[in-house]
């Protein structure tokens, strides 16, 4: 976003006027801002746009959950009651606890998506300019405005199939993709998915070595498509759904509408709206639950979200996010459990400082090093 754009959402905000997405927008910008010598912009201007914009998005989202992190509640309730002169003095007293554990601080969102095309060619989609990037054969491949990676196919006899690659680094950002049927993904941090150009014969079938994807399916009976991880197969049946499949982690899948039939090489279920299915690398067990939705893909709307997550899975979240190295210097703390959602455009900084307000947490950023600690 150009300079002149974001005083434009700055003016726009102040007036009232700013969705919630143009306001996430400028938090992200406001958060990348380079040049504090900028004469269009003063570091105070920034600052207090940006301690107003985050209240409003922590009171937005505290209406969305029922529990916050704890001790937030107990926080928010007092400041109202003692007004903007306590905050004020908790702002500044804050940051200088915070400066002694977190030496440096760490942006979201710098790693590149990578397309590796079945003909050898590996594109940058981030520094790929939007329009045709790609074309083999009848199937061409476009980057669209809003960063879409989209497939298409042309009538014609068909290709012999020819799959491609797309990984999401740990640290990178969430990547959009629409294959050759119309079925479109997003693709979390640390993920790679195989997928063919054009899908030829009685199934499409796509493979997510890693990561987590959400998919929304144009249904085809005469062509069932699947989802492959491993030993297990997630078969659509008219379906909206999200499948986390990281390594070393159960693979969970969370329907949201229509229907899948989750299987491994022993067992399977057919899931309904709203509920989920989790399977664990050392089980052939299939376990079911109802889904809190809203958490299944919370990443994909821009926040970290958790109800009753223990640390140890927050830290792995946080370490793919922000492509950083997690040591827990008391083991015992992987089982706090905390619930809450901070927006993933924060630096990490702002996540951990949330945590800590615990006050049984501290944390420790030294370069790509995240130690947690009592």
């Amino acid at each position: 976003m150009q300079n002149n754009e974001a005083k434009i959402l700055i003016n726009k905000y102040k007036e009232g006027k700013a969705t919630e997405e143009e306001i996430d927008l400028l938090l992200n910008w406001i958060q990348n801002f380079e040049s504090v010598n900028d004469p269009d912009f003063s570091v105070a201007e920034l600052e207090s746009v940006s301690v107003e914009m985050w209240q409003h998005l922590s009171i937005k989202q505290s209406k969305k959950i029922t529990r916050l992190w704890p001790r937030i509640a107990a926080a928010a309730s007092i400041l109202i009651c003692l007004g903007a002169g306590a905050y004020l003095i908790l702002k500044k007293h804050t940051p200088v606890r915070l400066a002694q554990n977190l030496v440096h601080d760490i942006a979201p969102g710098t790693g590149k998506a990578i397309l590796k095309i079945g003909g050898g060619k590996t594109i940058i989609l981030d520094s790929t300019s939007n329009g045709l990037i790609a074309r083999q054969g009848n199937t061409s491949i476009n980057k669209t405005n809003n960063g879409l990676v989209e497939y298409s196919t042309q009538t014609g006899a068909a290709d012999k199939i020819i799959y491609d690659t797309l990984q999401v680094p740990a640290g990178a950002k969430i990547c959009r993709l629409k294959l050759a049927d119309g079925s479109q993904l997003v693709l979390n941090t640390a993920t790679t998915l195989i997928f063919p150009e054009r899908f030829i014969g009685n199934e499409r079938k796509v493979e997510l070595i890693s990561g987590e994807a959400y998919f929304e399916v144009v249904h085809d009976l005469q062509m069932p498509f699947r989802v492959v991880n491993h030993d297990k197969v997630i078969e659509d049946l008219g379906t909206h759904f999200n499948i986390s499949a990281y390594d070393g982690e159960p693979m969970i899948t969370t329907l949201l509408e229509g229907s899948v039939k989750v299987a491994n090489s022993t067992k399977s279920v057919i899931l309904k709206p709203g509920q989920q299915s989790s399977i664990k690398s050392t089980s052939s067990n299939i376990a079911v639950k109802d889904a809190d939705m809203e958490e299944a893909i919370a990443w994909k709307e821009g926040l970290f979200m958790f109800n009753n997550e223990n640390l140890a899975g927050i830290m792995r979240q946080v370490s793919r996010w922000y492509n950083v190295d997690v040591v827990f210097k008391d083991q015992s703390l992987q089982n706090k459990l905390f619930s809450g959602s901070v927006s993933r455009f924060s630096n990490a900084s702002q996540v951990l400082s949330k945590l800590a307000l615990t006050g049984s947490v501290h944390f420790k950023i030294t370069g790509r090093r995240i130690e947690v600690t009592k």
